[in-house]
């Protein structure tokens, strides 16, 4: 059923439906994956994130309260870490490796649990759409200042 699906795609390109990276950085930003004896090949960061949320709405399904009156603190603060993460891997692309952007992931993905818990209870609330403005600026200039892993810059 999936060749079917996607078997007018190129196989280097089939590769980019769960991981967007290149195969030459398999090793330093991705993880594999054993399902139903199919290996899958996920990005680390994105694997967090994705682990972080699926973890907290399983809390906030359960029985567990997760009363916390530091949510603004995590919205603003969590992400960063991810941010730095991603923007040195830009600058050195031998910064890190898997691990450690697995757990920026995750802790990226706190982070948005914490942003939506707080949009769904204020959806207009100036300081939230402040720090989420704050973090798509900093990443743009990242884009726009550093060179892509052809060298190339975005503007040029």
């Amino acid at each position: 059923m999936i060749s079917r699906l996607f078997g007018w795609l190129k196989p280097e390109h089939k590769a980019l439906l769960l991981s967007h990276h290149i195969p030459k950085d398999y090793s330093k930003r991705t993880i594999v994956v054993n399902f139903f004896e199919v290996s899958l090949r996920l990005c680390s960061r994105c694997l967090g994130t994705y682990s972080a949320l699926v973890t907290c709405l399983l809390l906030a399904l359960s029985p567990i309260a997760l009363h916390l009156n530091s949510w603004l603190l995590l919205a603003t603060t969590l992400p960063a870490v991810a941010l730095i993460d991603w923007s040195l891997s830009r600058v050195n692309r031998n910064f890190g490796n898997r691990y450690f952007r697995l757990a920026s992931g995750f802790l990226l993905g706190l982070g948005y649990f914490a942003w939506l818990v707080l949009f769904l209870e204020n959806p207009i609330n100036l300081l939230l759409w402040l720090v989420a403005l704050a973090y798509s600026t900093a990443a743009g200039f990242v884009l726009i200042l550093t060179p892509n892993e052809s060298g190339n810059f975005l503007y040029t």
